[in-house]
């Protein structure tokens, strides 16, 4: 049998990396991170994703991170065994109270609240000790190098300033980054909306983004926590986009044992090379699955956490019951392919047409 290498590494988290950082990997992970673990391996070896991935996983070679000291091993149950020891470290630190309390840059910045992912690879909320004000704070393990701040520290009209990128002061042996910036006025915006509320929400979120794509600027990290409203008939506040760039950016493949979020709107070109420039047609794919989810209450793909970066990737949409219009659009804003989805001004002009202008 094949000699599957195990390196020691943090003790509350495993990073499967097969095949690079592509869509094995992503697929290895997801498959390890379910409750059934390594069983899952076996079960789910020989995916054919739509031509994207064929063959058994075991073949494609498993790198285990995990605590403990660096092992070689050829026997299945072994490295399962080794998985399961660091699991339950992972349970436990979950669990525990971590990061709340800790602070960033000298004590200036201190979270206080878990908002959205995983405890170690998630979103918080922290305050400017300095002024009270609210902040985003958005926690990995550290980063690849230290340009995270110059290529995140851009400056778009109504998107969120980054303030910090830095190591978290925390009382644990593990290591992290974490990257602070400012939180939008508001509160991100919830689904299900009304119809014309949904269209507007998205038509708002994509004139910011088209500033910043006229800028050479690929956002990437859109979602519907990170998007902003306020009022009635929702205006948007601002956008926090970089969270899920400065988690792609870390040193080790920052999608660890399950994705760092339940929901996935990235685009399948992103999770597929999540290292590799991302196309603005990114962009419109995560806004098409933000407006579908605001028109339904319901995520376009099937399944969750990591088991949906598969359905996205493999194109496994669940059945659209809206209406025919805003179904077409979602259709072709969603279209694996970058090059044959919508473009944005065209997204924005869809989305203008499609909007009630009584309202």
């Amino acid at each position: 049998m094949t000699q599957r290498r195990v390196e020691a590494f943090e003790p509350h988290r495993i990073v499967v990396a097969g095949d690079a950082n592509g869509l094995m990997g992503q697929v290895l992970r997801a498959l390890l991170a379910d409750e059934s673990r390594l069983p899952a391996l076996r079960t789910h070896s020989g995916l054919d994703l739509g031509g994207s991935l064929r063959g058994d996983a075991h073949d494609r070679g498993v790198w285990v991170f995990t605590s403990g000291t660096s092992v070689l091993t050829t026997d299945v149950e072994e490295l399962e065994r080794l998985f399961d020891q660091a699991y339950d470290l992972r349970r436990w630190q979950q669990q525990a109270r971590f990061p709340i309390g800790s602070t960033i840059d000298n004590g200036r910045y201190e979270i206080i609240e878990h908002l959205h992912g995983t405890p170690d690879r998630g979103m918080y909320r922290a305050r400017d000790t300095s002024s009270d004000a609210r902040m985003l704070v958005t926690l990995g393990s550290p980063q690849r190098d230290r340009t995270a701040a110059q290529r995140l520290a851009y400056d778009v009209p109504r998107i969120s300033t980054l303030r910090h990128i830095g190591p978290l002061a925390t009382t644990t042996e593990a290591q992290y980054d974490a990257m602070v910036e400012d939180e939008p006025w508001g509160t991100p915006v919830v689904g299900p909306l009304e119809p014309n509320a949904a269209r507007w929400v998205v038509l708002e979120a994509a004139r910011i983004v088209h500033t910043a794509h006229e800028r050479g600027l690929t956002l990437v990290g859109l979602r519907p926590e990170l998007l902003y409203v306020w009022g009635t008939l929702p205006q948007v506040t601002g956008l926090a986009p970089r969270c899920e760039p400065f988690l792609t950016g870390a040193r080790t493949p920052d999608y660890g044992v399950a994705a760092a979020f339940d929901r996935i709107y990235l685009a399948p070109e992103v999770l597929a090379r999540p290292s590799d420039p991302a196309p603005p047609a990114a962009d419109v794919f995560s806004l098409t699955a933000t407006l579908a989810y605001l028109l339904s209450g319901e995520h376009p793909f099937e399944g969750g956490g990591s088991l949906q970066i598969v359905s996205i990737c493999a194109g496994k949409r669940r059945p659209w019951t809206g209406s025919a219009e805003d179904g077409e659009l979602i259709d072709h804003g969603l279209r694996l392919d970058p090059a044959q989805r919508l473009w944005l001004s065209d997204l924005i002009d869809s989305l203008e047409l499609a909007i009630d202008p009584s309202i």
